[in-house]
């Protein structure tokens, strides 16, 4: 089974301290980032932005640093995780762009990682719904076989069914049994026979 990946976040963590951290984190300690850093860069930015998008108070204090990351993020690729150190690096140099006030200042850094480290990782997720090896067969109602055997439908063929057949061979049987038992009444004993013959009848 094919898994993807999601980000994960504790229930402690405030994610615009978090976002504020790893921007720090990039700008500072490049050397140090990792790609759960970048991804969750990425994926709590969107949860940011929609928090912005519906508090007025988080969107006057916050909305003009999370536009400018969202600008830097945009043009940001990581296409070979080799060179990720180098591409994070030109990241470094264009989050600087980001109002200084949304960073903290550098030695707070050392201060806030050890609350923060655990509060989000990246973890394997597996595809909603049921795998497609999994699945039944589609239900398929073909043609049939064309001798229908004991299904048959008199009304529509004609044919009788199997206890009829029975029935009138049983009949037929009876019948015989009876003609013979008459034949055999009508018939003269052998002493009656030579009666017969005796007397020139």
């Amino acid at each position: 089974m094919k898994y993807s990946m999601k980000v994960t976040y504790s229930k402690k963590v405030k994610r615009i301290t978090l976002q504020r951290f790893l921007c720090t984190k990039i700008i500072y300690e490049v050397d140090e980032v990792t790609l759960t850093d970048i991804l969750t860069l990425y994926d709590n930015l969107i949860h940011l932005q929609q928090l912005s998008d519906s508090n007025k108070e988080f969107r006057k204090k916050f909305g003009i640093a999370l536009e400018a990351l969202s600008k830097c993020l945009k043009n940001f690729r990581i296409r070979d995780s080799k060179n990720m150190l180098k591409t994070v690096k030109k990241l470094s140099i264009q989050l600087r762009q980001i109002p200084e006030d949304f960073m903290y200042p550098k030695r707070n850094l050392r201060t806030i990682e050890p609350k923060i480290r655990n509060l989000y990782q990246l973890q394997k997720s597996k595809p909603s719904g049921i795998p497609l090896s999994q699945t039944k067969p589609k239900a398929y109602i073909g043609k049939g076989y064309t001798d229908k055997g004991t299904a048959r439908n008199p009304a529509k063929d004609g044919s009788p069914t199997w206890q009829e057949v029975a029935s009138h061979r049983g009949q037929l049987h009876e019948q015989e049994k009876s003609d013979r038992s008459r034949k055999n009444s009508n018939r003269p004993s052998f002493k009656e026979y030579v009666k017969q013959l005796s007397s020139g009848k």
